[in-house]
């Protein structure tokens, strides 16, 4: 998934109609933005964004892409959004006891070896 940062720029690109508008909302440069969007080009060997053209236009190609990779990119910032939630919902519901259990790694219990030798630490409320 290494263009997956480069994907999710371009689709702010293309929703913002503009470079330096994206640029603000991403909170980079304006130069890696558009490096970023380049960079994507040529991993794809296609055009995206005819940048000959004032204001910034889409291609046909770009469009096409743009319409699969949003769908992606919504998804992706849904689960963020949503595992962000639960994280805040645990902490609201445990209080105090979720910061002492943090602090205190004594408290927690090893729930077992996983594969690749990843233990997991149980903590309860």
């Amino acid at each position: 998934m290494r263009h997956l940062d480069l994907i999710a720029v371009f689709v702010e690109v293309a929703r913002r109609g503009s470079f330096t508008e994206a640029a603000r909302i991403l909170n980079m440069p304006l130069s890696t933005v558009s490096r970023k969007v380049a960079e994507l080009e040529a991993a794809l060997q296609i055009h995206l964004i005819d940048r000959s053209r004032k204001p910034l236009r889409i291609t046909e190609t770009g469009q096409a892409y743009l319409e699969l990779c949003a769908k992606g990119i919504d998804a992706l910032s849904y689960a963020n959004q949503a595992i962000r939630g639960s994280r805040t919902a645990f902490r609201e519901r445990c209080g105090s006891r979720f910061r002492q259990v943090s602090r205190n790694c004594c408290s927690s219990s090893q729930s077992g070896d996983l594969s690749g030798g990843i233990r997991t630490h149980a903590y309860a409320c």
